[in-house]
């Protein structure tokens, strides 16, 4: 009589385990990304699976919303995270955040992720809302949240042995190797060392050797490749235009004088000082002759 309940109950506990392991990966994964720390998060996970276990009851529909309440009630994944622009989640606050992974990684609806959180819906939908609006104001579209949705459940999916601290890289955000920057920081101080070198140090091969007397030659006079003949130096000559023309080159000679002349020619001329014009008389007019009375007695006259 007693090998049945036993037995129940040993097929009860297989069960419970079976959905354990099916829901496991999820919650390290969102317990990863609510904490920032993969150590934190699998010490949180482990708790929680032994607190569902004791409050477990034989109805399995109750297990889901009583396994992530569990997770989401750990003390770790309550934790502030530091803001990484590579990781787009850590931008988000704590109660955004985890309404976001409850979405995401467990793929829990409204109803049973409020019910995780220990929220009502409208406050779980909210806290959904804030989360959306946050990412947008950072750049992340809706294309963006889909990848960033299936990159989160494909790393629940497989299993982890060691899992690490998750860091999410946006499409547009490129992280250089690890080695990259300490290659060029060694490049640029040898750059810069053998800069500094080389105000005080030259190579022999670089160095200006002396000329000594012996290493000059004379050189040999060398007769001109072409002998310009007489007329073409006439012709090359600044003054061939006056000698082709021998009446311009006399007009050039007297120009000055021709200038001069040009010039008095509009002058007026100012009058000779030997006039031939007659001076008036200083005769009084009483003083002449009559000559009303030379006429009258001309005309008496025999």
């Amino acid at each position: 009589m007693n090998a049945v309940p036993a037995f129940a109950t040993s097929c009860e506990d297989l069960d419970r385990d079976a959905f354990v392991r099916g829901v496991e990966q999820h919650a390290v994964v969102l317990a990863q990304y609510q904490c920032g720390s993969a150590s934190r998060a699998r010490a949180a996970v482990l708790l929680a699976k032994a607190q569902f276990h004791q409050r477990a009851t034989d109805a399995a529909d109750t297990w889901p919303a009583l396994y992530w309440r569990c997770v989401m009630a750990q003390p770790a994944l309550r934790t502030r995270v530091g803001r990484d622009k590579r990781n787009p989640v850590s931008l988000l606050d704590a109660g955004p955040r985890a309404a976001l992974l409850l979405r995401f990684v467990a793929r829990l609806e409204p109803e049973q992720g409020a019910s995780a959180l220990e929220v009502s819906p409208e406050a779980y939908r909210h806290a959904l809302f804030r989360a959306t609006q946050t990412l947008a104001d950072n750049g992340i579209d809706e294309s963006w949240m889909r990848a960033l949705r299936d990159r989160l459940q494909a790393e629940a999916r497989p299993p982890h042995d060691d899992p690490q601290d998750i860091v999410v890289v946006a499409p547009s955000t490129r992280t250089p190797p690890a080695w990259l920057r300490p290659t060029l920081m060694g490049a640029l101080a040898l750059l810069v060392g053998l800069g500094i070198v080389s105000f005080f140090w030259v190579p022999s091969f670089l160095r200006p050797k002396p000329l000594a007397l012996g290493q000059f030659e004379t050189l040999a006079e060398q007769k001109p490749a072409e002998v310009m003949p007489a007329i073409t130096n006439l012709l090359a000559g600044g003054d061939f235009a006056l000698l082709a023309d021998p009446q311009g080159a006399a007009l050039a000679r007297d120009l000055d004088l021709y200038s001069w002349y040009a010039a008095s020619a509009d002058t007026p001329a100012a009058p000779a000082s030997g006039s031939n014009t007659l001076p008036e008389t200083t005769m009084p007019e009483t003083a002449g002759p009559d000559v009303d009375a030379d006429s009258s007695g001309a005309d008496h006259a025999p």
